[in-house]
């Protein structure tokens, strides 16, 4: 898994040099697809993040719920757009999201 997740990484490297900031990035290598979050994953990122350990190690709101994960999804949109890093749902196969990325652009960081 640490070698898939580096070819992916050094892919997504890439994607924040050359792709243009208007069309959605999906990156799939190494059996992942990592793409941006959308509206539909709302309810997904409330089963990812509404749990005791997401609670004791990560800032996010807690309880995590459909207002926290629509903020989620807004915010990662607004940082692409005005820092040009990156926020990505992972998954295996471009649909259901199985955790989440960062690529800061910079000494930029989403959070």
């Amino acid at each position: 898994m640490v070698l898939q997740l580096s070819v992916v990484v050094n892919s997504v490297s890439l994607v924040l040099e050359l792709w243009p900031a208007t069309e959605a990035v999906v990156v799939k290598d190494g059996g992942l697809v990592l793409r941006e979050w959308v509206d539909d994953d709302c309810l997904a990122l409330v089963h990812l993040f509404d749990t005791p350990e997401m609670d004791l190690r990560t800032p996010l709101a807690s309880p995590f719920g459909l207002d926290a994960a629509r903020q989620y999804v807004d915010a990662a949109h607004r940082v692409r757009r005005e820092l040009g890093a990156l926020q990505l749902a992972i998954t295996t196969d471009g649909s259901t999201p199985l955790g989440d990325s960062h690529f800061p652009h910079g000494d930029h960081w989403s959070g």
